[in-house]
């Protein structure tokens, strides 16, 4: 019968891994090992001459070993290991994780993340494996090294595990797109009882700072006005003031490379004067309805002729 020496325990990984060496086998014969193996031995490694597994065995402290295997595979010229233990330990785990931060990333999203560290083995699985693990997180953001999800240098957000060697780790515990302390939209203080170019007085707001570059976040923020009743959009360096705008819509109709209102009043009022391509528009639409009704006598068509002539010499 073999001689079991003292358990010895090193960490491999994550896992605690312990041992006993099998030492003066019956007549030489390695099965002596396997024959009388320790109560509770869940594995076997074998190793060379001068190591043991870890190197953790006084006077064979070299770390020359196969892989450890359910089946006995050890061999004369080496030394015999039965394994009696193995067990994930949070001892053997240096992963950690930093304090949460709060932030709001490039596309306007609130983020609450935590940076994992101290990858057990160098290995960013860990991060996913380990013990240390908050049990709220919901996701993974990977980074370039020295990068934070607050930049450019990061894949996008995954509910899968994807950080790999070469990069930071972040485990993401909030993911919220729709947050509105990261909602860069603003709407300028209101213009009120202002004339436009149709004969109408309005009050509005104009709707900068889009997020993400994009209008739809104006109809979209919770900073929108609840007295908002329609929208009017102009050119750029515009506004409802002048003729350099669409007319007034309760639709929402901002586009990229306009000026957004928002209107909160508009009705029509005798004392904001009509522009005078308004009233040819206005004029033009009346006499298309005359000709439509009938209208058709000469005099009517003098009558339409003059008024044209009119309107034109006005306008140049």
């Amino acid at each position: 019968m073999p001689d079991w020496l003292e358990e010895r325990e090193y960490c491999e990984g994550l896992e605690n891994i312990k041992y006993k060496k099998c030492d003066n086998w019956a007549f030489g014969n390695v099965n002596d090992c396997k024959d009388n193996a320790p109560a509770g031995t869940v594995g076997w490694q074998a190793c060379g001459i001068g190591s043991s597994p870890g190197g953790k065995e006084p006077g064979h402290t070299a770390a020359a070993c196969s892989e450890r295997t359910d089946d006995f595979k050890c061999a004369w010229g080496q030394n015999c290991f039965a394994i009696t233990g193995k067990s994930k330990d949070t001892k053997c785990d240096p992963t950690s994780f930093e304090e949460d931060k709060n932030i709001c990333d490039i596309y306007s999203t609130g983020i609450t993340y935590s940076k994992c560290s101290n990858w057990a083995n160098n290995d960013p699985n860990s991060c996913n494996q380990s013990s240390k693990k908050p049990s709220d997180i919901i996701g993974w953001i990977p980074c370039a090294i020295g990068s934070d999800p607050t930049t450019t240098s990061c894949s996008p957000y995954s509910t899968e595990f994807n950080c790999k060697w070469g990069q930071d780790c972040f485990a993401v515990k909030k993911y919220d797109t729709s947050s509105s302390g990261c909602d860069p939209t603003k709407y300028e203080p209101l213009v009120s009882e202002q004339c436009d170019t149709a004969g109408n007085k309005l009050s509005y707001q104009k709707c900068v700072s889009w997020k993400n570059n994009d209008p739809n976040s104006c109809n979209q923020s919770s900073k929108k006005s609840s007295s908002v009743t329609g929208w009017i959009t102009c050119a750029v360096g515009s506004d409802p003031s002048t003729i350099n705008c669409s007319p007034y819509s309760t639709d929402f109709n901002c586009k990229v490379g306009q000026e957004c209102f928002a209107v909160t009043s508009l009705k029509t009022d005798e004392s904001c004067e009509k522009s005078v391509l308004v009233k040819v528009q206005e004029t033009t639409e009346n006499i298309v309805k005359t000709l439509a009704a009938g209208g058709s006598d000469i005099y009517l068509y003098g009558i339409i002729g003059l008024i044209v002539l009119f309107l034109l010499l006005i306008i140049f």
